[in-house]
């Protein structure tokens, strides 16, 4: 058994090159439609999928209803110490870089290549983000079991191009190819199943031996699994949790009373149920009070990641950025109630129900547009003075953005004038002969359009958003119009055209690049919410 073990782990082990490379492995004959055994994927080798995989690796060694071998895909630009990670879980028999001292059984083997770690794989578990997981399914390549069965972490909704909220347990369902999938949800899961603690872990699956086949792999004497019959309602839940969290951790950190706090909790967990009823247009059922509900919101709320972040924000009194408390209690990863807050509103008012969760919508105005943290308590003097506070501040923002675009345009013409001066002076253009000067102003019109635009960016969105690459698609706009200019002043013999192609093609262009970011972000908010975050 050992050799044999061995000799598969060397020959999972291949896969060079990018992800998808490498053919299926077809050698082994364990694949369910051979044996009829069941054949586990995992996809992701970060601490979720480490710590899944470990899991399933125990279960699958001692159950016979599915091939011992656990595949893990390792992504192959993933390094730790100038060696490729997956060669070193491999070696070593630990993820040393997410994961380091737990150790993985023998029968979980790393594989960089998406395909041969898919291949014949009957029952596949994402453990990546959504939209990783959306950019790697072509790479597949359809190499898995016709009848596969996927099983991914809650990620909640995402909108579409149209602004309509979908799931991503449905996306990812159709991006397989109509495959069926589940998802797997908890409160605050991964340090005790790392640690081998007692928890408890609901998959929302609507067919019965799929959820019973997915119980049987993933329970065990410190994981219990629960089972909900809609896996949109676990999914929709669960996301939601995050952000009654948030309003959680507003009451620590403003010092309300310990009755306040529990009156909030319970408003939250009643506008999931209303959330669940209208979003999916299901009746309000018991999900809130099961494990991706209730237990959710306990583990969330007291103690969780995002009930701490939120608190240390009310602390604060909101002038501390979200990234900052990321870096400082998170290490940098994400806060999850925050992330949320942006699509569920948007959802919430993309189909006119947001009047329906008053408390959802105050914790998006604290969180994200600066409304006074003690104002998570429903108070109508609080409502009173945010309506007054946020009208001055919008004003105050309308009236910096047409001042700042003022003293832009008045910065261009004056270094416009002054470059024009500069050069005339410096190239002698009367001596140049006809269409000279004209040319000089169009490379004017350039610098003067470039300082337009640095400055509406900078007076905007500060010093921090201001990328290379707007830089970069600025030069070449205004480029391509000074050649096209330095064009029409040699073969159309005209001296007003390079002047005019300049206004024409330079200005409109920057002033487009420089407004983008702005009618982006105005596209997805309302004008006042766009006033107050934007500006």
């Amino acid at each position: 058994l050992a050799r044999t073990t061995c000799a598969q782990m060397s020959r999972f082990r291949l896969g060079e090159g990018a992800l998808g490379e490498g053919a299926p492995d077809t050698s082994s004959p364990s694949t369910r439609s051979q044996q009829g055994r069941e054949r586990v994927a995992v996809v992701g080798a970060s601490e979720w999928g480490t710590a899944l995989a470990r899991v399933i690796g125990m279960a699958t060694a001692k159950d016979l209803a599915f091939d011992d071998t656990v595949r893990m895909w390792v992504p192959p630009d993933e390094r730790l110490h100038n060696c490729r990670l997956c060669e070193s879980i491999n070696d070593m028999r630990e993820n040393t870089k997410y994961l380091p001292g737990l150790k993985l059984p023998i029968n979980v083997v790393a594989d960089s290549s998406l395909c041969r770690a898919v291949s014949g794989a009957s029952l596949i578990v994402f453990a990546i983000p959504f939209q990783h997981a959306m950019r790697v399914i072509p790479c597949m390549r359809r190499t898995f079991h016709p009848g596969a069965r996927a099983l991914i972490l809650v990620d909640g909704i995402h909108m579409t191009v149209d602004d309509k909220p979908v799931l991503a347990a449905h996306e990812l369902s159709l991006a397989l190819g109509g495959m069926s999938v589940s998802v797997l949800v908890g409160a605050e899961l991964l340090p005790d199943i790392v640690h081998r603690r007692f928890c408890e872990v609901i998959i929302g699956c609507t067919d019965g031996s799929t959820a019973a086949l997915w119980s049987r792999l993933l329970s065990s004497e410190t994981m219990h699994v629960e089972i909900a019959p809609s896996p949109a309602a676990a999914e929709l839940t669960a996301s939601l949790v995050p952000i009654v969290a948030l309003a959680a951790g507003f009451c620590d950190g403003v010092g309300v009373g310990d009755n306040t706090k529990a009156a909030i909790v319970r408003n939250g967990l009643l506008e999931i149920r209303r959330a669940v009823a209208l979003l999916l247009h299901l009746p309000e059922s018991s999900m809130a009070l099961s494990s991706c509900g209730f237990s959710n919101v306990l583990g969330e709320c007291y103690g969780g990641h995002s009930a701490r972040s939120a608190k240390m924000f009310a602390q604060a009194q909101g002038e501390v950025r979200w990234e900052r408390i990321e870096v400082a209690l998170l290490a940098g990863c994400r806060v999850r109630g925050v992330s949320a807050l942006h699509k569920y509103v948007r959802a919430l008012r993309h189909a006119k129900i947001d009047h329906h969760f008053p408390q959802l919508v105050r914790v998006y105005e604290i969180a994200l547009l600066r409304r006074p943290p003690r104002h998570i308590v429903p108070l109508a003097q609080n409502e009173s003075q945010w309506r007054t506070m946020r009208l001055r501040r919008i004003l105050a923002a309308a009236l910096r953005c047409i001042g700042g675009l003022g003293v832009s345009c008045l910065l261009g013409v004056c270094v416009f004038l002054a470059q024009r001066e500069v050069m005339c002076y410096a190239l002698e253009v009367d001596k140049l002969g006809n269409g000279a000067r004209e040319t000089v102003e169009a490379a004017g019109f350039v610098a003067a359009v470039g300082c337009i635009h640095s400055c509406l960016r900078w007076g905007v969105f500060g010093i921090g958003p201001f990328y290379f690459r707007s830089v970069l698609a600025l030069f070449v706009f205004c480029a391509a119009a000074l050649h096209a200019a330095l064009l029409a002043e040699r073969y159309a013999h005209s001296v007003q055209l390079p002047r005019l192609l300049g206004w024409l093609a330079v200005v409109p262009l920057a002033l487009g690049l420089g407004f983008a970011p702005l009618a982006r972000a105005f596209s997805k908010q309302r004008l006042g919410d766009f006033l107050l975050t934007s500006c």
